[in-house]
């Protein structure tokens, strides 16, 4: 059994706990935070503490989970690889490619895998709309992606905190690295809240938008294509295909409203449940597919944070 240690139970932290707490074949034994009382309310089922090294300390722990802000990463990452800890961390890995050729050269030097969680690789709507891009991809036009909401603040900014989800998908969708070609930005004080990035992909222009300030949650993905248009949403449980007519005659343009829509229902799973088990699968096996593959997702996400922020 793979005994594991927790750092972080802020956010996104119980959702891990949730997911660890109810795998057979590992056991949470440490959890830590820096909130005497948020660890009030799990000591009685995990040994608990506010210092992480304790967990490191400890021989049995195989490997532990980071749920803490971007900025604690690299030096929380840097000590559990010091002490022989296999990792999880939560998106994005850190900030800079220096600190990324650090954590690699460091884990290979000490036989540690480390996996960044880009929960959307494993969702089976994903997955479906590439299998639906593939189809079309002769065809496509441009892309739009929004994702959008009053954020939480925990990141520096909005960057860190939405970008690595749509490029981490981009990777996914189109096998390929992702070039940013240009950026707006918008700050709220010294708070950069928003950005507005054209990028380009396999010969294939887009945009993405993300917020922090929207009065609704909106996280879609729009891919127009001659004759249809193909949107993703991550609240809905289908992928819609709308199709269209569009045809341009010398003297005018032939229009048609949109005449037929398709809607393709997709089975529930839970993705964070999946990227979890991926993990545990990537230090249980002799092989570094797991291990590789994610870290090339890590350096073209850390490559355009190096463009944009």
């Amino acid at each position: 059994m793979i005994q594991i240690g927790l750092i972080g139970l802020g956010y996104w932290g119980p959702n891990i706990l949730r997911v660890l707490s109810s795998e057979q074949n590992v056991n949470v034994k440490y959890i830590c935070d820096i909130s005497e009382s948020v660890l009030n309310n799990y000591k009685d089922n995990f040994l608990c503490t506010n210092n992480y090294h304790d967990i490191l300390e400890d021989k049995e722990i195989d490997m532990v989970f980071i749920v803490t802000p971007i900025s604690t990463h690299f030096k929380i990452i840097s000590d559990c690889i010091n002490a022989n800890k296999h990792i999880f961390v939560e998106k994005p890995l850190c900030k800079t490619m220096a600190e990324m050729e650090i954590i690699y050269s460091k884990c290979r030097e000490h036989n540690v895998k480390i996996f960044c969680d880009y929960i959307f690789l494993y969702s089976n709507k994903i997955h479906c709309l590439k299998n639906i891009i593939m189809e079309n991809m002769d065809n496509i036009l441009y892309i739009e992606m929004n994702r959008e909401t009053f954020g939480i603040f925990a990141h520096d900014n909005v960057i860190y905190d939405l970008l690595p989800h749509d490029i981490s998908i981009l990777n996914l969708l189109f096998d390929s690295e992702i070039n940013i070609t240009h950026v707006d930005k918008v700050y709220n004080d010294t708070l950069f809240i928003k950005s507005i990035i054209n990028f380009s992909v396999n010969n294939i222009n887009g945009i993405i938008n993300l917020s922090w300030l929207n009065d609704t949650k909106e996280r879609k993905i729009k891919v127009f294509c001659k004759n249809k248009i193909i949107e993703y949403s991550d609240i809905c449980d289908n992928i819609k295909i709308f199709n269209y007519h569009l045809q341009v005659k010398p003297t005018h343009i032939e229009q048609k409203k949109l005449f037929s829509e398709e809607i393709i229902n997709i089975n529930k799973t839970e993705p964070l449940r999946s990227s979890i088990i991926a993990a545990i699968s990537m230090i249980e096996s002799k092989d570094n597919h797991i291990f590789e593959e994610n870290e090339n997702i890590s350096r073209n996400i850390i490559k355009c944070f190096e463009k944009i922020v």
